[in-house]
């Protein structure tokens, strides 16, 4: 393995700086450069405050949502479970062997649908949906409707009066927008868009964290991959493994980023998820950065704040720890976290993998920063632009009970994949034969995973044989995993609107230069 280069993330920096703790452990195979970002104390007790913020606005929404309905609370906090531990899930493959994932934390559930709902009413998050969808949908059914360099002008009530404005236009004219962006056919993948997964930009020997993908004629025969044409189904990456972490919010981030780079006609890329993960976790998601999971609403705000670049996987393999411990609190680590098979560039017993260091005055915490393998500067793509599909269902049965659904589809329709926050079911756990998850059912298993939807297709472009889906949407969403290739139809799975409608939490989309 070659030595590699790393950076020093200087977080919230103290000008002069007096003793310094060093908390790390090893093995760390990286030489070290130092970035320095200027703060104070002040600042950093700031940020945590800003951050709990946050998360205390997405609980009260969450709260008000879920009073009074029991069952809609159970499905993210399920009764004897702790809602700030990860926890592990055994999964069965299709060679008939197991596997073991990590759930995030129900707790991150929560936030996430709190999240949804309170950002129905944010008018910078507003403004983005509201443009992001402007510019896909066909311009016929938009005259009547402000555009979005007007919408971008008004005061947060009217902005929230012109997207709702743009939701009832999706209600009524759902199935007539979907067509007139794409218009699913059965034609299905002849060839895979990438043959060999070490053919993607980035991809290393020996990897750490494995890549790929089945063979055409391993694809279940009546799956929607196989047999039916959606948008984005030459512009996906090979299936990855978050093994025993629970990096699934990073790796369907990531999965986002690779599938836009190759709709817009550049070579198949493999990028950091470790990097992403490690980001997302201390700029956008400090308060928890040692516990396991990561906030996407947050992770990708700090990513499109701080002008994130997601560097190849090369630059910072991923490890799986298959033989990770739960978190000690004594030292804000997990034992083991390193396996002893990892061949990378980084790792600690740390949940982010990073080293991490603090300052101390006076015994209190002042300065913070971190060692992590450095990349090209000023190279990869970055997030240019980012919304919250908000949840404007509030309370739930009212007239805009599927828009947050329609909204997602015609994004998928338009060759935009996006970003999904589920709550755990058996269902998704152990889909049906070909990969389908239809049941609606409960109860949750404890946790919440983060995947990315990659297509929609509706019941009249199902393969034949494949029970129609009763959901509002009356159709199937294809989402991508971070379950290896054996999960499901070689690592994709088909979720009914019926399932979404129930169990999805949030929904996010980005767009990437």
């Amino acid at each position: 393995m070659r030595p590699r280069p790393a950076t020093v993330f200087r977080h919230l920096l103290l000008a002069s700086l007096v003793s310094c703790v060093v908390v790390s452990s090893a093995p760390v195979r990286a030489e070290t450069s130092t970035l320095r970002i200027a703060g104070s104390a002040k600042e950093l007790t700031a940020r945590k405050r800003a951050e709990a913020k946050v998360a205390s606005r997405a609980r009260a929404a969450a709260k008000k949502l879920f009073r009074g309905d029991s069952g809609l609370r159970a499905r993210v906090l399920p009764d004897g479970v702790d809602p700030d531990a990860s926890h592990p899930i055994e999964v069965a493959n299709r060679d008939g062997s197991t596997s073991t994932f990590a759930l995030d934390p129900p707790s991150l559930g929560e936030l996430a649908i709190g999240r949804a709902v309170d950002l129905g009413r944010d008018r910078s998050n507003l403004v983005a949906l509201y443009s992001m969808l402007h510019r896909r949908l066909p311009a016929a059914h938009l005259a009547d409707l402000p555009s979005p360099q007007v919408l971008a002008t008004l005061p947060a009530g009217r902005v929230r009066k012109g997207v709702l404005g743009l939701g009832e236009r999706i209600l009524r004219d759902f199935e007539v927008l979907r067509a007139g962006i794409s218009g699913t056919i059965q034609l299905g993948m002849a060839t895979n868009p990438i043959a060999d997964c070490n053919a993607e930009i980035g991809w290393e020997y020996p990897p750490s964290e494995f890549s790929s993908r089945c063979d055409i004629s391993e694809y279940a025969a009546d799956g929607i991959i196989r047999n039916v044409d959606f948008a984005l189904e030459d512009s996906l990456t090979c299936i990855k493994s978050q093994g025993s972490r629970g990096t699934c919010s990073a790796h369907a981030i990531v999965a986002a980023v690779e599938t836009l780079a190759m709709e817009a006609g550049g070579p198949p890329e493999n990028l950091a998820e470790q990097s992403a993960y490690f980001f997302g976790k201390v700029s956008g998601d400090w308060n928890r950065r040692y516990e396991s999971g990561m906030w996407v609403d947050l992770a990708v705000e700090a990513m499109l704040a701080t002008d994130y670049r997601f560097p190849p996987e090369s630059d910072w393999n991923y490890n799986q720890s298959p033989d990770i411990e739960p978190l000690d609190p004594a030292t804000n680590q997990r034992p083991l976290s390193c396996s002893a098979t990892y061949d990378g560039e980084m790792c600690t017993d740390y949940e982010f993998q990073a080293v991490e260091r603090i300052d101390f005055l006076l015994g209190l915490p002042t300065v913070v920063e971190y060692d992590f393998p450095a990349s090209a500067p000023n190279a990869g793509h970055r997030v240019s632009t980012s919304a919250e599909i908000a949840d404007f269902d509030v309370p739930p049965g009212g007239p805009f009970a599927s828009l947050q659904l329609e909204m997602v589809a015609l994004f998928l329709e338009s060759s935009t994949p996006v970003v999904a926050t589920i709550s755990m079911t058996e269902g998704f756990r152990e889909p049906e034969p070909g990969g389908y998850v239809r049941s609606a059912a409960g109860p949750p298993l404890g946790g919440s995973h983060s995947i990315l939807l990659v297509g929609f297709v509706a019941n009249a472009d199902l393969p034949a044989g494949v029970a129609a889906d009763t959901g509002p949407l009356g159709g199937y969403f294809v989402a991508k995993n971070s379950w290896a290739y054996a999960w499901g139809d070689c690592g994709f799975g088909y979720l009914s609107s019926a399932f979404l409608d129930t169990w999805g939490l949030s929904y996010h989309v980005i767009e990437i230069d």
